[in-house]
C-alpha cells in the first residue's frame, strides 16, 4: 500500500514537473530600430534607435509549437527633416512670422504582443502575431526661429491649421521678416513639447520575426507591421511606426 502511494506521489510530481517545464519566462532588453512611414512626406523621416525592454512569458503544449504572451516597455519615432512656415496676422493685430523645424518624434508605448511561435530547428524559432500598444507619452523636438508679437504661450497655442503656411522638405523655407509688426520679439530657440494629444493612443501591429537560442540565451530579432494611423490632428496624413525590435534575453 505505502510502496503504491509513494509510486502515485512520485508520478504526480514526475507530471506536474514535466507540466511546469511546458512554461518559460525569458526577460530581455534591446533596440527599436524605427521611423515613420505611409505619409506623402516619406523623404522627410529618418531613421532612429531607441530602446525596448520587457518580458515573454511563452506556453509550449508540444516540442514545435508555443503561444507567447509579452510585456514591453517600447520607444519608437523618428527624426523628422522638415520646416512648417508660421504666417499668422490676421486676428487682434498679433503676428508670427517664424520657421518651426522638427528634428525628432518621440513616442513611448506599452506594448503587449501575443506571439505563435514555430520551433523549426535546433533552437531556431519562427514567430508570427499580433501586437496592442498604448500610448504613454509623446514629445516633439525641434527649432523655432523668427519674429512674432504674441506672448509665448499664445504662440504656441496658434491653431495649427489658421496659422501654418507651408511646408518645406530639410531647411529650404524662406527667411522670417519681422516688417508688418509692432514691438516684435525675436525667437531662436530648441523646443521640447508634449505632443501626446497629437497621437492616438491605441497602436495594432502585425509583429513577425526569428529568434535562436543557444544555452538559454536568445536572440529575437521582429519586425513590426504598423497597422494604426498616428496622427490625430491631420486627418489626411497617414503615417505609421516602421519598426525593427533586436533584443537579446535569457531564458529562465
Amino acid at each position: 500500500m505505502k510502496k503504491t502511494l509513494l509510486l502515485s506521489v512520485f508520478m504526480l510530481l514526475a507530471v506536474g514537473a514535466r507540466a511546469q517545464k511546458k512554461w518559460t519566462f525569458t526577460p530581455q532588453v534591446g533596440i527599436n530600430v524605427c521611423d515613420m512611414q505611409g505619409s506623402d512626406a516619406l523623404e522627410c523621416y529618418k531613421m532612429v534607435v531607441e530602446p525596448i525592454a520587457g518580458v515573454e512569458a511563452e506556453y509550449r503544449p508540444t516540442r514545435l509549437f508555443g503561444i507567447s504572451l509579452g510585456g514591453f516597455y517600447s520607444v519608437k519615432g523618428c527624426n523628422p527633416n522638415f520646416t512648417f512656415v508660421v504666417r499668422d496676422g490676421s486676428k487682434d493685430e498679433h503676428y508670427a512670422d517664424c520657421n518651426v523645424h522638427y528634428n525628432r518624434y518621440e513616442l513611448r508605448y506599452l506594448s503587449f504582443p501575443l506571439m505563435l511561435n514555430f520551433h523549426v530547428w535546433k533552437g531556431l524559432t519562427a514567430k508570427c502575431g499580433f501586437q496592442y500598444s498604448n500610448l504613454i507619452t509623446a514629445r516633439d523636438k525641434g527649432h523655432v526661429a523668427g519674429f512674432t508679437n504674441y506672448e509665448y504661450d499664445e504662440f504656441y497655442s496658434v491653431d495649427p491649421d489658421y496659422a501654418m503656411r507651408g511646408f518645406y522638405p530639410g531647411t529650404t523655407a524662406p527667411a522670417p521678416s519681422s516688417e508688418k509688426m509692432s514691438n516684435p520679439v525675436s525667437l531662436d530657440h530648441d523646443f521640447n513639447n508634449g505632443a501626446k494629444a497629437e497621437y492616438h493612443r491605441m497602436e495594432l501591429a502585425i509583429p513577425l520575426g526569428l529568434s535562436y537560442e543557444y544555452k538559454n540565451v536568445v536572440l529575437d530579432v521582429r519586425y513590426q507591421i504598423g497597422l494604426s494611423k498616428l496622427p490625430r490632428i491631420d486627418r489626411n496624413d497617414r503615417v505609421y511606426n516602421s519598426c525593427t525590435s533586436i533584443t537579446l534575453g535569457y531564458k529562465l
